[in-house]
């Protein structure tokens, strides 16, 4: 962990906030991934078991083997199929699952699509770390109102799932080049005491590495201009014009 916070506070450094996401973006949704399948959704394959869904419950284990012996186009085709043909539980879980091995495939378009879907779907148990995922594949490069619209519904005083995501949001202010604001929402996470050790770590040291760094901060770079490897802004060069014979 502290070779992660040390590489971290290099990029914070240099202002590359596209090498932080391009680095750890993949570990942060790795981990979503991880408690999403690990709690949330065994929790909603056991309650559709006890519904009598045995059919299904086949169907999907077969289709998790696949996936974690590693054929990930199996694992996406029979998740495909189960989302098309089971009952509404085991096909919303099937869908995400499908977004996962898409993922993992390195298929980022198909896997936005998959999480939109459950996430139209407003199943109770699936939406909400839906939503959380797809937050995070949006928030590389999309419109802030954009990724601020799907995590919406998970900032309520009452929701789980509120610290994860503010802590998309954060990143968001990061991205933008709102140091100020980014330091200001990672400390408030790292100091809350209803933040999970992890997120209250990783928040903590991002908040440092931010305000440590406030002098090294970059000017913004206007468009039409391009960036040096030192970090400097360097106009665009002047449009050809053409010269009538």
């Amino acid at each position: 962990m502290t070779d992660i916070f040390s590489e971290v506070e290099e990029d914070v450094r240099k202002e590359r906030w596209e090498q932080l996401w391009k680095r750890y973006g993949v570990y942060v949704i790795g981990v979503a991934t991880a408690v999403i399948v690990g709690v949330v959704g065994w929790q909603a394959w056991e309650n559709y078991e006890l519904a009598g869904r045995q059919e299904a419950s086949v169907r999907f284990n077969t289709a998790q083997n696949a996936f974690d012996t590693g054929d990930l186009p199996m694992a996406e085709t029979e998740f495909a199929a189960i989302a098309a043909e089971a009952p509404a539980g085991y096909a919303d879980l099937a869908e995400f699952q499908r977004a996962t091995a898409q993922l993992a495939q390195g298929k980022r378009d198909e896997a936005i699509t998959s999480l939109r879907a459950i996430v139209d779907g407003n199943d109770p148990l699936l939406s909400p770390p839906a939503r959380l995922q797809l937050a995070w594949l949006l928030a590389e490069a999309a419109p802030r109102a954009e990724v601020d619209e799907v995590i919406a519904p998970l900032l309520g005083a009452q929701s789980p799932w509120r610290f994860p995501a503010a802590e998309v949001g954060a990143y968001l202010d990061f991205r933008d080049g709102d140091r100020e604001a980014a330091a200001a929402s990672y400390q408030a996470l790292a100091v809350d005491p209803g933040v999970s050790d992890g997120l209250r770590q990783r928040a903590g040291a991002i908040a440092q590495f931010l305000r440590a760094n406030e002098a090294q901060a970059t000017n913004a770079i206007e468009p039409g201009e391009t960036q040096n490897p030192d970090g400097a802004a360097t106009p665009a060069a002047e449009p050809v014009q053409e010269v009538a014979p």
